[in-house]
């Protein structure tokens, strides 16, 4: 632990303070800027690009180099001119900077972006000119410029079969694209107690990743070929749905798990864990103080802390269940405390429905995906697999709604101290 803030923690405070943007523009000024292009998304419509190694050109002045990084709206118009992966380009437009909390529990969107180096907005940008990338690492654009493509066409599939409002649920739990999912829904999912459910995590490794290594056991692969080939699947889907803190957790385990396949050692859960979580906060240790890595964490050790203090052996799986999301609750409740001052005391009862039936939604959705892709003529097997999966998306809307109309179901307790947590955790 001390090595990891060693190794990191001279990138925390310089993130913290006033940037090289900030220090040089004020709010509503006209920028030009070019820069390259490491990410994008499209939201509502408008394309949102992200950009490193930017460099900036004052009238009459050269260029002046910076560290930030920053996000580019295009203005509306530009969707046909969308520069790929790798691309360097030269826009124009307001520069906007990010805002603090305005009240206690409220979303902090400028320790949000800053944790990812990313200083401020170009809002209604407009796009001066756009460069190839020649260097050595253009593979690896391109490999993200193809993920990028099939997750948009993906996207518009699954929106196509079950329309804005359910697609947008079933994108976001499947390629952790909150950009079509509607807000007030996704409120409804978070306050109910099934918000993780929305997020890449565990879930998805061990159908997609498990899956993949069992397909091909069953088809007589060594051991060694079928982790492997599980492993670059994994590494392949982390990248497409965006390489969220609980799907870049899940697969660092993952990956440790397979190692023991492959050697034959027994897997230890929490080795895993202390691994990705070291490695993870050495990259940036900023995510120490992020909400969903707490909790993506929180839940691991409930499961491998908790849960083995109150398990017996032979007991029934209804019983295990119910333990385990006993366990995770435990683990968490004081992290949600924290960060969002409440929790819903009916979310352990409405977790044992709702978590077995995400995975049939995962496995009808994936299936939807490759009949309505794969299969010529797949109409109806598609139709059919997303059918199911809009059936379950439907009692998790109708379920949360029922729910939060129960009395009692948000329990604002406010954040609790640091004594408190501590004594907490120490019992």
């Amino acid at each position: 632990i001390a090595l990891m803030f060693y190794l990191g923690g001279s990138r925390i405070f310089p993130v913290l303070g006033e940037s090289e943007f900030e220090r040089l523009y004020s709010d509503g000024d006209k920028v030009r800027l070019c820069g390259q292009i490491y990410r994008k998304t499209k939201k509502e419509d408008i394309w949102i690009l992200y950009l490193k190694g930017i460099r900036m050109q004052e009238q009459g002045e050269s260029e002046i180099e910076a560290e930030d990084n920053l996000l580019v709206y295009l203005s509306n118009g530009q969707e046909e001119r969308v520069p790929e992966y790798g691309q360097y380009i030269r826009v124009s437009g307001t520069i906007s900077f990010f805002q603090n909390a305005p009240n206690p529990g409220n979303f902090n969107q400028r320790f949000y972006y800053r944790k990812q180096g990313i200083t401020g907005a170009l809002k209604q940008a407009r796009l001066e000119e756009i460069r190839a990338f020649t260097g050595k690492a253009g593979w690896k654009y391109r490999l993200l410029e193809w993920m990028s493509d099939i997750r948009e066409k993906t996207a518009e599939q699954i929106l196509a079969y079950l329309g804005e409002e359910k697609g947008g649920v079933l994108c976001s739990m499947m390629l952790g694209d909150r950009a079509y999912m509607d807000e007030e829904v996704r409120e409804n999912y978070q306050k109910s107690g099934i918000g993780h459910l929305l997020a890449i995590s565990g879930l998805h490794v061990s159908f997609v990743g498990m899956g993949i290594y069992e397909i091909l056991r069953h088809a007589s692969f060594t051991r060694t070929f079928a982790a492997g080939g599980s492993c670059a699947v994994l590494i392949l889907y982390a990248v497409l749905t965006g390489g969220s803190i609980s799907a870049v957790r899940a697969a660092v385990m993952f990956l440790i798990r397979m190692g023991a396949e492959v050697t034959g050692r027994e897997y230890d859960g929490l080795t895993a864990a202390g691994t990705a979580m070291l490695l993870m906060l050495s990259f940036n240790p900023l995510q120490l103080f992020d909400a969903g890595f707490l909790l993506s964490f929180g839940a691991v050790l409930g499961v491998y802390l908790i849960l083995p203090f109150w398990q017996t052996e032979g007991e029934a799986k209804w019983k295990r269940t119910i333990k385990m999301s006993l366990s995770v609750q435990l683990a968490v409740l004081p992290i949600m405390l924290y960060y969002y001052y409440e929790i819903s005391p009916y979310s352990i009862f409405w977790n044992l429905l709702a978590v077995p039936l995400a995975g049939i939604v995962l496995a009808c959705g994936f299936a939807g995906i490759l009949t309505g892709t794969v299969v010529s003529g797949g109409l109806w097997p598609a139709r059919i697999s997303y059918g199911i999966s809009g059936l379950i998306l439907g009692i998790y809307e109708e379920g949360s709604r029922i729910m939060l109309e129960i009395p009692g179901a948000r329990w604002v307790a406010g954040r609790p101290g640091t004594v408190q947590i501590l004594a907490y955790y120490m019992v």
